[in-house]
């Protein structure tokens, strides 16, 4: 025979073998070439088609309008080991509509109209493995109704509205090893449907309707791995001793109303390697979150409300290969919150607010192996010049970074009344924004990171209490002379450090209700407009600050002791116009005096040389009080009339 023929032949034998004969296959349906497999999809049926051969062992009959199962339906497949019934309109189930699938292993029957399991509803299927009945508005499973499933080791039963387990309802099911359960009709954890199932390895349950999940739970599961708690939309505390007992590999506490990461009631879970918080209303990773989770290959935190990855959150992650970060309001991903070398496989982070800066540098330095996924998605929001840019496009090129400054806006020194309150404010720049540390005299340092949002307070070596605001300003509310010395404001960043200094020196105590603080409004974008401002002694909206370079206090208070010396000043003059003013008056009403003047009328005449030397006394002593009060010249004029009659 020619090669042509031969190869002509084999075509032929070929294309019969994979086609087979399809006038056996089913209307509407479709049979692969071993004529073992029956795909009936979205045809639009209302009863099973009879089988074409007696040996077919999976059948895909998804999507129909079968509303009742009769026992004739499936009567012609005895040999099926795999049977999807899935999104029909299933009501009924005959009872023995499965006695002749002594061979069937899965079942899927979700999305259906079964409102009820009834206690013969799975007869003959010994040999199943998995049962499928999801999203069928099942509301009760009575007690026996899932006998003769020996061998079941998957049961699902979300999207239903069960309301009510029978206590020994799992215990029928000797080989079980995943549960999947809806809860949102359950008022409580139905703990004696799954005591002593000592063969549950992974529980899900869905929807619960629970605020607060109560201490050993699931104390009666002792080879429980896997614990998915998912959607449980009120769920907002959970026991520190919720998971004591179990060995856990992976748990999910998704879509929960959680906001902060239950730490004391995760970090024994030792053996865990996946770790699932999505959804869930947190904030914040605190460094010490993950500590005793050294296992943990696969972490998501996606479509949160994180806004702050503390330094060295995830540290203790040595083993950690999945970070899903997505959808948060993350600004920045610096390298010190991960263990180093950083050995992330894949990193997800689209969806954020990123400040694409040289935090987020490491991302893309040679040897770092991560692989960024949905990197279409990862964009810069600032700075302007980068927002809207895609940072895989950019490929680290423009993150920058700016060395930190430091400015207090009181100056360099200041006098303050004892007694008063003192608020030093600290204004910094920086990329990335810098972390301000107080250093008061005494040592004591304070810490006011300008990610934290509650206020830091804390006591310095005498004892004292100092508040650290949020705008990074420090208190102290009652200045006393212990208070005295240098404050210093020190700012740092990964690119360096700056310090401001202020001399701080307490007055005298004069009671005052003035409290010496400047405006804290937002940090400057540039310190170096602020540092303009210092020559000027201006706040940036033209309010005055605290005086600069000269030890007075600030303008807008009085110095107590000006104001005392001053109305002391104010009386003593006053006294004095007073008594000028008295002696005027009684110069006016002063009484003559005849008797003198006729004494001096017969008073023997002197000699003219001595009456010349008297005259020249006369007008001397006449210059001399003329400029004086008019009783003090009464009184010169009294003593002047005795001189004359002594002589």
């Amino acid at each position: 025979m020619a090669p042509a023929a031969v190869r002509y032949v084999v075509l032929v034998l070929a294309v019969a073998y994979c086609t087979g004969n399809e006038r056996d296959c089913p209307s509407g349906c479709k049979c692969n070439h071993t004529r073992r497999v029956v795909t009936c999809k979205d045809a639009r049926l209302r009863t099973i088609p009879e089988s074409p051969r007696r040996d077919v062992r999976r059948m895909i009959f998804r999507g129909n309008h079968v509303d009742t199962l009769t026992r004739r339906m499936l009567s012609g497949y005895p040999r099926l080991q795999y049977l999807s019934l899935d999104w029909n309109e299933i009501r009924d189930i005959e009872e023995g509509a499965f006695l002749q699938q002594k061979n069937l292993q899965v079942l899927h029957l979700s999305g259906n109209r079964i409102g009820r399991v009834d206690r013969a509803m799975f007869l003959g299927l010994e040999n199943l493995t998995r049962l499928d009945l999801n999203a069928n508005g099942i509301t009760t499973i009575p007690s026996g109704s899932l006998q003769g499933l020996g061998k079941l080791q998957i049961l699902t039963l979300v999207g239903n509205d069960v309301n009510s387990l029978p206590g020994s309802l799992f215990r029928e099911l000797p080989n079980i090893r995943r549960i999947a359960l809806s809860g949102r009709k359950l008022s409580s954890l139905p703990n004696k449907a799954w005591r002593n199932v000592v063969s549950l390895r992974t529980l899900h349950l869905v929807d619960f309707p629970m605020e607060r999940l109560v201490g050993k739970a699931f104390t009666d599961l002792p080879k429980l791995t896997g614990l998915f708690l998912e959607r449980w939309e009120q769920l907002s505390i959970i026991a520190d001793d919720s998971f004591v007992d179990l060995n856990l590999t992976s748990l999910s506490l998704a879509g929960g109303s959680l906001t902060q990461v239950p730490v004391c009631a995760i970090n024994h879970l030792i053996w865990l390697t996946k770790l699932q918080l999505s959804g869930n209303p947190i904030a914040t990773i605190p460094r010490q979150a993950f500590a005793n989770l050294t296992m943990v290959q696969a972490l998501r935190l996606d479509h949160m409300h994180l806004t702050e990855i503390s330094s060295g959150a995830f540290a203790h992650l040595s083993n950690l290969r999945l970070l899903d970060l997505s959808y948060n309001y993350l600004v920045s991903l610096p390298a010190r919150s991960f263990r180093t070398p950083i050995s992330i496989h894949h990193l997800v982070l689209a969806g954020n607010n990123w400040h694409c800066n040289c935090e987020l540098q490491w991302i893309f330095e040679k040897g770092a192996e991560a692989s960024i996924h949905q990197a279409s998605k990862l964009v810069c929001r600032t700075p302007p010049h980068l927002h809207g840019v895609n940072m895989v496009e950019q490929q680290g090129y423009n993150l920058t970074c700016q060395e930190p400054l430091a400015l207090i806006t009181q100056g360099h020194n200041m006098s303050v009344p004892e007694g008063t309150e003192l608020q030093l404010q600290c204004v910094t720049a920086g990329d990335p924004l810098p972390k301000v540390t107080w250093w008061i005299p005494g040592t004591t340092n304070f810490t006011a990171d300008v990610q934290v949002e509650k206020t830091n307070v804390k006591g310095n070596v005498k004892g004292q209490m100092y508040p650290v605001l949020e705008n990074r300003t420090l208190s102290i509310p009652n200045v006393t002379h212990n208070n005295s010395g240098v404050y210093t404001c020190f700012v740092e960043n990964d690119l360096g450090s700056a310090v401001a200094e202020i001399s701080v020196l307490p007055q005298g105590y004069v009671g005052s209700d003035d409290t010496y603080v400047t405006d804290s409004g937002p940090v400057e974008e540039d310190v170096l407009q602020v540092f303009d401002e210092e020559s000027t002694g201006k706040s940036a909206n033209g309010s005055q600050m605290g005086q600069i370079d000269t030890g007075a206090p600030p303008q807008s208070s009085v110095n107590p002791i000006i104001v005392a010396s001053l109305l002391g000043s104010a009386t003593f003059l006053g006294v004095v116009v007073f008594c000028m003013i008295f002696l005027l008056i009684m110069s006016w009403i002063r009484p003559s005096h005849p008797d003198r003047e006729d004494a001096a009328a017969h008073t023997p005449r002197r000699q003219p040389s001595a009456d010349r030397e008297q005259n020249h006394q006369q007008r001397r002593d006449s210059s001399i009080t003329s400029s004086m009060p008019s009783k003090m010249q009464t009184r010169m004029e009294l003593y002047q009339h005795a001189e004359i009659l002594r002589g």
